[in-house]
């Protein structure tokens, strides 16, 4: 038979307390040495790599980028912070792709500077691939096929 304890009465052979394991200390780094470790791999790493590839697009090409941004549907302020640094968002940079008329390696590229990349199991990829593949660069009409097939639009 099982004897169930009740809150008032002792366990046997269980200890009062239980003792927290002790770790030993490991003498903290300066954090001077770190962020200066931090800073040399960001600067030698972190280049804004996305900006360096659009600007040679646009240069091998020969485009304006006023045009671009413009066949983009992106405005001004927009395009400005871009050119400042900021990464756009993918459907930006698809835009923009698009706009630059990029064939699928190119375009490729471009969304990898950005640290995107087209993935299958996304609709709107697949479709905008697509596109591209049959030379579909207007953003209208790519928006149209993406409506057509239950998609996220690029631009709204």
């Amino acid at each position: 038979m099982i004897d169930f304890l009740r809150a008032d009465q002792e366990r046997e052979n269980e200890p009062d307390f239980y003792e927290i394991p002790r770790f030993h200390a490991v003498p903290k780094p300066s954090e001077k040495i770190i962020y200066e470790d931090v800073r040399q791999m960001i600067k030698a790493r972190h280049k804004n790599v996305f900006l360096n590839t659009l600007y040679r697009f646009l240069d091998d090409r020969k485009l304006n980028e006023v045009d671009v941004y413009r066949r983009a549907l992106m405005d001004r302020r927009y395009f400005s912070k871009i050119r400042s640094g900021t990464i756009p968002k993918k459907n930006s940079v698809i835009c923009l792709g698009l706009a630059m008329k990029l064939s699928e390696e190119e375009m490729d590229e471009l969304l990898k500077s950005a640290g995107y990349a087209f993935s299958d199991a996304r609709r709107s990829d697949v479709i905008v691939q697509w596109c591209i593949a049959h030379r579909i660069y207007n953003l209208m009409e790519v928006n149209n096929i993406l409506y057509e097939n239950k998609a996220s639009l690029l631009k709204e």
